[in-house]
């Protein structure tokens, strides 16, 4: 599968070599919510400061927030395709296409 090591971690994901269970699972879902997390307590205090300008706290959340997203999701579509069972496939598929929109819908209410 991969070898140790936390690049290779990220490389096998990119590539889809992760299980689909693991890379929905852990890659997309435990670890979004983290960085989702990290994100708001670090940038938090940031945002009730004036001095600071808003664009910069949002292209730092975007940048780090989006990455994360865009690297889980290709691991998740990559390895789906990579599995026997056609449920999983399709299923994981549209949980990330329907996520993503709802991502894309929220985000456009806010402007």
């Amino acid at each position: 599968m991969c070898k140790k090591g936390s690049m290779n971690y990220i490389k096998a994901n990119w590539k889809g070599d992760i299980p689909l269970s693991k890379a929905f699972f852990l890659n997309f879902f435990l670890i979004h919510i983290i960085v989702a997390a990290l994100l708001t307590m670090l940038i938090g205090p940031f945002l009730i400061n004036i001095h600071v300008p808003l664009i910069a706290v949002s292209i730092i959340l975007i940048t780090t927030g989006g990455a994360q997203y865009i690297w889980a999701f290709v691991g998740v579509w990559r390895s789906s395709n990579k599995t026997k069972n056609q449920f999983f496939k399709f299923g994981s598929r549209i949980l990330m296409l329907s996520y993503s929109i709802y991502i894309v819908i929220i985000n456009l209410n806010e402007l």
